[in-house]
């Protein structure tokens, strides 16, 4: 069931941004293994990028568009991108 950004904003006060997308690629059957794989790319990038240590728009688009959340939604630099 898709959140409102309103209830995304919440769960990310709660408990974090990183935990928040972990536990939502969880339940939708998704790995940051898996996500790397489809990437081409090393485990470590994908979690840097949620961890808000590096930027990918690559990435983090890929895992909105997983997560099925309005683009910027959880990377706010995606919302420059045109």
């Amino acid at each position: 069931m898709p959140y409102s950004i309103k209830d995304i904003k919440s769960e990310i006060q709660k408990f974090g941004k990183p935990r928040f997308i972990r536990a939502e690629l969880l339940k939708r059957g998704y790995t940051l293994s898996g996500i790397a794989r489809e990437l081409g790319i090393t485990i470590n990038s994908v979690r840097f990028v949620i961890e808000g240590q590096a930027k990918s728009h690559r990435v983090a688009s890929h895992i909105e568009n997983l997560l099925e959340v309005p683009r910027g939604t959880l990377f706010e630099y995606l919302k420059e991108e045109k």
